[in-house]
């Protein structure tokens, strides 16, 4: 599940996915939202404030897009009045990168929020449903700042994370359980000593249920799958449950963690090929 944060400015406040960073310019994000996983790729650009004259050849050039040259691959998906805002236009096309196989899609939209033209671009990967219910998160969560608003949110750090309810991690006995415990770990399973770690700092309530960061879980098992066949995250999800299995308290709470990742390891190829 990806996790969202606020950006805000002086004039906008919206919500982002936290694994995009600031680029270029002043509202251009951009990052990728499983490393190593190219169609995961996510970019958001906004502009606002526009002028009649940029407005009308935005819009002028959504229009001719039908009538133009497309390579093959490049396809129109949707074309028409934007149902965000008011007297707007969007355009929707898709491209198959011809060496992967892979199809993304751009989405471009102008519309008048509060009597100020604006417009968004958002690019990335997956399946056209997915990507749409990515975007629409991120489009309905867009506002303009008033003049009062503008001046609270000065000085904010952009994409501070938003802030949730947690009811906290392993307590501190328990964690110490875990660290001892994981001293053990076979040669080969050591690189999840971290990311267990890590989960352990998340709410356990909420494991399983698709609300904990696991970034950095993601991010290590990437690193192993560039020098390992495919398949390799559930032989080693079964040597984690072999390695448990050998602890008499592997039912305690400390253990939470461990069940979690190897959970997460099984369900790792079926995953990642669901966002290829």
């Amino acid at each position: 599940m990806v996790e969202f944060v606020e950006y805000s400015d002086e004039k906008i406040r919206i919500k982002l996915p936290k694994q995009l960073r600031q680029e270029r310019s002043k509202r251009f994000f951009h990052g990728n939202l499983i490393r190593g996983k190219p169609k995961s790729n996510l970019m958001v650009g906004i502009d606002i404030d526009l002028d009649d004259q940029s407005v009308k050849a935005i819009k002028e050039e959504f229009l001719q897009t039908e009538i133009k040259n497309r390579p093959p691959d490049d396809k129109v998906e949707r074309l028409g009045p934007c149902e965000f805002g008011e007297d707007g236009l969007e355009l929707l096309t898709s491209f198959v990168q011809p060496d992967t196989g892979y199809t993304f899609y751009r989405w471009d939209m102008i519309y008048s929020l509060h009597g100020s033209y604006l417009m968004m671009t958002i690019m990335g990967g997956g399946s056209l449903g997915e990507f749409e219910n990515m975007a629409r998160e991120i489009i309905t969560s867009l506002t303009l700042l008033s003049p009062s608003q503008s001046k609270k949110s000065s000085g904010a750090a952009a994409c501070s994370k938003i802030k949730s309810v947690k009811s906290g991690g392993l307590r501190s006995k328990e964690k110490a359980c875990l660290a001892s415990a994981l001293k053990s770990l076979p040669e080969e399973l050591k690189y999840l000593r971290d990311p267990i770690l890590t989960i352990a700092d998340e709410d356990q309530d909420l494991l399983g249920c698709g609300e904990v960061d696991t970034t950095l879980l993601a991010e290590a098992i990437e690193k192993q799958a560039v020098s390992h066949p495919s398949g390799f995250a559930a032989i080693q999800a079964k040597g984690l449950e072999e390695w448990l299995n050998k602890n008499s308290s592997k039912n305690d709470k400390w253990a939470g963690p461990v069940w979690f990742v190897m959970a997460f390891l099984m369900g790792y190829d079926m995953f990642a090929e669901g966002t290829q």
